[in-house]
């Protein structure tokens, strides 16, 4: 660094003249003086310019260099030399120590923050807050002392004031915290005994015992008595109110519900009005009728559906039970009466009688002139309501059941026999895991137990086997199964339900099972089926696309002439159901001629024949004749049937076959026996029955075909595959009595077998050749 010019007085030598004035000199000296304090007044402003100029840089030095590094610096080369250097360390100690400090109030700060958040303890804090003051004041200790000291002084008396508001923020923090320990320990002694309200065996009692408890911990905790006191009423008012609430629900009848609602009217709620405790006790009042009325509601609907089922199956149902205590809980002593004697006169009836979900229709009535005989004759007011009850109920139990077999005549017999619903349900899961064996087995089995109660009830010949759900069911099941595979699935139930196969085909139909899947259950060719259960996904718009417009005409023109004969056979005494069965018979025909004519470009004429030959071959097999109108299945020679059906209507014959002559109150005018047999001889009809496997008689009355009776009462009907056995033993009474119509006495009788081409051997039945029907 530069050295400051140093400046001396110049002083002037004079010669000292004698006693002499000399004005020049004298100027001249003053002259000189007033050059030298000039001088002097230049020296000490230059001087003061560099001191000022030094000083300057010095504290630029520390704002270049930093204070601390600027002291540490001056401090290694032993201290400041020169003016800018001691300016430098004055400048370097002001600002380190305001720095410093600084940054020690900012440590502090955050230390008042984090411990605030972090609840830290005051001691912890103190000794922290020590940490910053000390480690920043011996941050100044070797390179200035005194500077080091002053910024001790000033951070003490930051920490002091750090630390008392810290001390206050955990004071006041500790109040708080104790404030929600109290409520929360307060807080949980209430719920508490809340809960303890709702637990078996807690009584009003136990709870006001439990409550003392707990006051008793809130004036431990310094809780005023006063503030403890209503926490405690608030507390009961609630706990008492849960309790009589829960021993209400939890009471073990209505005799202890009542005698709760007693004592509940005896000892008001604590805490509660009159008018609230009123309220309170009012509603568990109208709860308790309105549970009594439920009560009384449910045991009379119980007790009918038990009379109905036990007057249906002869059973008490499984599950009731007559509990007379809790009757005579919810009714009076007269109504418990009744209802018990009603039960007990149900039990004695059924026992009496059996179950009328077996009862013959003849039984039936038999009962019902009994009841009517019994009212009739009853005499007392008691015996009066008594008996015509009973005949009431019985004649609603009748008519109920009548009308459930006319609605579905098989799910009344399920819903009453556990055997037939338990194969049922069987023929139901095998089906779902494809064991088509074991489903048919079971289905004749539920056929045999069906029929078997349809017999029993005098349920007419025909009636569907399947409940009407069951079989919608079949044809979902049925209708899902891939058509690679259904043709399988379609052998398997023709070979194994046998005669069944065509009413189970058809109470499919019935229950919508598409007409291409009808017929294909009734083809045995496997590539027939796969073509029908192909088109049964087509609608008939779509396959008419790319055909000519008159091919739909010409198709219609060629079923219409090669289907009449057979329409006239088939609808014949068979009315709207017949008719509907020939129309879908008629479109599956119809959309398989149009897809033939479509696939391999054959004449309308050519897939009509076909398509008639491959779906409804048994048309051939009509019988029009002025003894009948029917179609014969495929199995049966037609030809041969028709020769037995017309033998069968032989006056000799009728009488010893089954036939009863005509009821002179359903028809007038035919009251002789023999007259009847001669009318059916002559001018009876033939017609296929609902199922097509047989024929029904019908009488011809004035050009109106009314069915010949049975002995049983039903229509008199024969099957194919039973009338050879039936002319076979009409023709053997005959022998018998009289000779055989039409042949002289003694001449042999042509086996009826030989007459439909079979012949019995030793090793079962052969089949004649025969003649082509044509």
């Amino acid at each position: 660094m530069a050295r400051l010019p140093r400046y001396q007085r110049i002083g002037l030598t004079a010669r000292q003249p004698v006693s002499l004035d000399f004005a020049a000199a004298r100027e001249e000296a003053q002259l000189g003086q007033t050059i030298s304090q000039q001088l002097d007044r230049m020296s000490e402003f230059a001087f003061r310019r560099a001191a000022e100029e030094a000083e300057r840089r010095g504290e630029e030095r520390v704002r270049e260099e930093g204070a601390l590094p600027t002291l540490e610096a001056i401090r290694e080369r032993g201290g400041p030399r020169g003016i800018a250097e001691r300016a430098a360390v004055e400048a370097a100690n002001r600002i380190a120590v305001v720095g410093i400090e600084s940054l020690a109030k900012q440590d502090m700060q955050n230390l008042i923050r984090e411990a605030d958040k972090n609840n830290m303890p005051l001691s912890a804090f103190e000794a922290s807050m020590a940490d910053i003051q000390d480690g920043y004041a011996a941050s100044l200790e070797e390179i200035d002392p005194v500077a080091s000291g002053v910024l001790s002084a000033r951070l003490s008396d930051s920490a002091m004031t750090y630390t008392g508001r810290y001390s206050d923020i955990s004071f006041r923090k500790a109040q708080a915290a104790a404030k929600e320990r109290t409520n929360q320990i307060m807080t949980i002694g209430s719920e508490e005994i809340v809960q303890l309200a709702t637990q078996p065996g807690s009584t009003k009692e136990s709870l006001e015992v439990a409550a003392q408890k707990f006051k008793a911990d809130m004036l431990e905790l310094g809780v005023q008595e006063k503030n403890a006191q209503k926490v405690i009423d608030a507390t009961l008012k609630t706990a008492i109110r849960q309790n009589r609430l829960y021993l209400y629900d939890n009471a073990a009848g209505i005799t202890e519900k009542t005698a709760l609602l007693e004592e509940y009217e005896k000892t008001p709620l604590p805490g509660y009005s009159y008018e609230q405790n009123r309220s309170f006790n009012k509603q568990l009042q109208n709860n308790l009728s309105t549970e009594i009325n439920r009560a009384r509601t449910s045991s009379l609907n119980d007790l009918k559906v038990a009379i109905d089922a036990m007057t249906l199956t002869g059973e008490v149902p499984p599950g009731f039970e007559i509990n007379e205590d809790q009757i005579r809980e919810i009714f009076s002593e007269e109504q418990a009466d009744a209802y018990m004697s009603s039960w007990n006169e149900a039990s004695e009836d059924a026992l009496n009688r059996g179950a009328l979900a077996y009862m013959s229709p003849a039984r039936t009535d038999e009962i019902t002139l009994d009841l009517k005989s019994e009212a009739d004759a009853a005499k007392s007011p008691e015996d009066i309501i008594k008996t015509t009850n009973r005949y009431n109920s019985w004649v609603e139990s009748v008519a109920k059941r009548n009308d459930a077999l006319n609605k579905d005549a098989a799910l009344f017999v399920v819903q009453n026999n556990e055997s037939a619903l338990g194969i049922m349900n069987n023929v139901t899961e095998q089906i779902a895991r494809g064991d088509i064996n074991g489903a048919s087995a079971g289905l004749l089995q539920f056929r045999d137990v069906v029929r078997g109660q349809f017999d029993d009830l005098g349920v007419a010949a025909g009636k569907p086997i399947m409940p009407k759900a069951f079989a919608s069911q079949m044809v979902d099941i049925i209708q899902s199964i891939d058509t690679d595979v259904a043709s399988v699935t379609f052998q398997q139930i023709r070979n194994n339900l046998g005669g069944y196969c065509t009413q189970f085909i058809d109470e499919l139909r019935a229950a919508n099972l598409r007409p291409e899947y009808v017929r294909a259950m009734y083809t045995a060719d496997v590539a027939v089926q796969k073509e029908l259960l192909d088109i049964s996904a087509q609608d008939i718009k779509d396959i008419k696309v790319g055909l000519a417009t008159t091919d739909l005409d010409d198709v219609r023109k060629e079923l219409t002439v090669s289907l009449d004969d057979y329409r006239q056979a088939y609808l014949a005494g068979g009315g709207p159901v017949a008719e509907k069965i020939f129309n879908e018979q008629y479109a599956v025909i119809e959309k398989m001629a149009l897809s033939r004519m479509k696939r391999t470009n054959i004449s309308a004429s050519e897939a009509v024949v076909s398509s008639i030959g491959d779906i409804l071959p048994e048309s051939t097999q009509t019988v029009l004749s002025t003894q009948g109108q029917y179609v014969v299945p495929m199995q049966f020679d037609a030809q041969k049937i028709e020769t037995i059906a017309s033998r069968l209507l032989g006056e000799k014959v009728l009488p010893r076959i089954g036939v009863v002559p005509l009821d002179s109150e359903q028809y007038p005018g035919f009251i002789d026996e023999a007259i009847s047999f001669a009318s059916l001889a002559s001018t009876g009809m033939w017609f296929n029955n609902s199922t097509g496997d047989g024929l029904v008689l019908h009488y011809n009355v004035n050009d109106v075909f009314l069915p010949a009776l049975s002995e049983d009462g039903s229509p008199f009907e024969v099957k194919f595959s039973d009338m050879p056995n039936i002319l076979r033993t009409a023709q053997q009474r005959l022998k018998d009595d009289l000779p055989i119509l039409g042949l002289p006495s003694g001449a042999p009788i042509e086996r009826p077998q030989k007459i439909l081409g079979i012949e019995e051997t030793d090793k079962g039945p052969r089949r004649f050749p025969q003649k082509d029907n044509k």
